[in-house]
């Protein structure tokens, strides 16, 4: 994702560069059915997602590092291309919906987010503890406002994770949930 000389790799440091190529990974991890083109490293742009196409077969990802207008402020970008499936021809079976479109933008958000908030050769331990929720927390994001749930679905998943450790007489217990 970066290049080995990439300005990048010294503003991030280890602990950042791994934290943003994981969490670039979320996108194939959560919509496993897309595929992304290679990051292309440039100039600063604003951080987000946009139609890159008007049929809405493309997706335009940028992550942002750095303030506008700062030195060394920098951005990826690829696009997110929904994959060929055996059967599926023509236009409607690449077409992207809102959705998908959603959670990329929300990644996008998020990492700029927390890439632009840590601190260079801060705590890689709390880097290391975001990385490790992170696509817990734009999925949860996601389902709490396209359901328009009162109550953050993250704290729901906060108590399954808390529930999971639960055992009686040695043996593990299930539990589950179902948002309606």
């Amino acid at each position: 994702m970066f290049r080995a000389n990439s300005r990048l790799r010294g503003v991030l440091g280890t602990s950042g560069i791994d934290f943003v190529e994981y969490a670039a990974d979320s996108i194939k991890r959560i919509l496993p059915h897309v595929d992304l083109s290679p990051w292309i490293e440039g100039a600063w742009r604003r951080p987000g997602c946009v139609w890159a196409d008007t049929d809405r077969t493309r997706i335009r990802i940028t992550l942002t590092f750095g303030k506008q207008g700062d030195n060394g402020s920098r951005s990826l970008s690829s696009y997110v291309i929904r994959r060929q499936s055996p059967g599926v021809g023509g236009r409607a079976g690449r077409v992207l919906d809102t959705r998908e479109y959603d959670l990329c933008k929300r990644i996008a958000l998020r990492i700029s987010e927390v890439v632009h908030r840590a601190e260079p050769g801060g705590n890689s331990a709390s880097i290391q503890a975001i990385r490790d929720a992170f696509d817990e927390y734009v999925i949860a994001r996601h389902i709490t406002e396209h359901l328009d749930l009162k109550l953050f679905l993250g704290s729901v998943l906060d108590a399954l994770h808390k529930l999971s450790e639960q055992s009686y007489e040695n043996k593990s217990l299930s539990f589950g949930c179902l948002v309606l």
